[in-house]
């Protein structure tokens, strides 16, 4: 059910609101509520952070977080139908608009799919392996900040910079951190601060005389054929300890390594096995239809909540009438507009399916049937 841009659950027990997001594919999932498992200990990275250096920030959940999918009813039978049908009349909400006092005040949608036991288990093991790589790839940027936490980052000018040659320290989020070198000339830190830039005047140690320059005065001064800023990386100083640590935290991160890439695996061997499950099963299995009973267009001028319950209406099938026009002119190269509305959302992927979606560019068929009022006074509106 969509409800003032709300969209509800009619089959759950309490009728819970869920929410809409797009997955990897770029096909809209409706989700419920979502539960989620702690990675054990030992699995989340941080069991070699000390917790000092956690109480720094930083430190990513390691959640295997599932989101729940809408309720569904097996339909063996007319009676299964009916009797769902029924659940739904009952939670729906219903009102009075300007005509009667007896009215849908919400957009409901009913979604009927062929589907195999075997077609259940398969999303269902897809599900489950997409839901644990999140979780490994916390884990595993976790004992990378770990890992940085063994240095004391600095800025440097450093000469003969060669990125291809310098020793890289660590690689986090894209970007290199390099180890110390006897190039390196350390930067002066001023108020807790660094220079930004390359452009701005800087101070060096060791030439405090000299006052401060740009990187360009520099490598004039010092006579250099180049002179570079450059992230550096310098050890902290732990008596025996940091060799240690950091032998530690190499070999726990190809242990991570390993079970990111395993999870990631499972995703593919999932993917693949629905796929060829859907290729060797019958035409019908997966094929759906989707019911859709749409609120009325309602010219509200009353007040408070029927107002905004109105306003709601008339702006989602608003939404709806802009993208089947556009869905309609073959000849315009504007896109229809899927994201203005809920209600538009929700039935792009009927609409509109596209190559990247489960419905592969599959052509769907669309009856409207229409409950048209022969009340002369709503004649304008009708006709709109």
């Amino acid at each position: 059910e969509i409800y003032n841009d709300k969209v509800y659950d009619l089959l759950s027990p309490s009728k819970i609101e869920c929410s809409l997001r797009i997955d990897e594919s770029g096909e809209m999932v409706i989700s419920g509520p979502l539960s989620s498992e702690e990675l054990p200990l030992e699995d989340s990275g941080i069991q070699l952070i000390s917790e000092k250096d956690i109480a720094l920030g930083g430190i990513h959940a390691t959640l295997i977080t599932a989101a729940k999918g809408l309720h569904s009813i097996p339909v063996k039978k007319l009676s299964h139908l009916n009797e769902m049908a029924s659940r739904c009349i009952q939670e729906r909400t219903a009102g009075s608009s300007t005509e009667h006092a007896q009215s849908s005040r919400s957009h409901a949608m009913l979604r009927v799919e062929i589907v195999s036991g075997r077609l259940l288990k398969a999303r269902d093991k897809l599900e489950k392996a997409k839901a644990m790589v999140p979780a490994r790839q916390n884990a595993c940027d976790n004992n990378m900040l770990g890992t940085f936490r063994l240095y004391d980052a600095c800025m440097v000018l450093r000469r003969d910079f060669d990125a291809d040659v310098d020793e890289v320290a660590l690689n986090m989020s894209g970007m290199n951190m390099y180890s110390e070198s006897e190039k390196d000339f350390e930067i002066e830190v001023e108020d807790g601060k660094l220079p930004g830039g390359g452009v701005k005047a800087m101070k060096l140690k060791g030439y405090k005389a000299e006052g401060s320059k740009t990187v360009a005065e520099w490598q004039s001064f010092l006579k250099l054929k180049t002179l570079s800023q450059v992230f550096v990386l310098k050890k902290k100083k732990e008596e025996g300890e940091w060799d240690l640590k950091h032998e530690a935290l190499n070999q726990e991160k190809e242990r991570l390594a390993h079970l990111l890439k395993s999870a990631q695996k499972d995703v593919e061997v999932a993917k693949t096995e629905l796929s060829e499950l859907l290729s060797q099963s019958a035409p019908c299995v997966g094929g759906s239809m989707l019911l859709v009973d749409l609120a009325g267009a309602d010219y509200d001028h009353r007040s408070g909540g029927q107002q905004k319950e109105s306003a709601a209406i008339n702006k989602s099938l608003l939404a709806l009438k802009e993208c089947l026009r556009s869905l309609a002119n073959t000849n315009s190269s504007v896109k229809p507009k899927f994201r203005d509305s809920k209600l538009t959302r929700v039935l792009e992927d009927s609409l509109y399916p596209r190559s990247t979606t489960s419905r592969r560019n599959n052509e769907s068929t669309t009856v409207m049937l229409v409950n048209v009022s022969p009340a002369s006074h709503l004649k304008k509106m009708t006709l709109n």
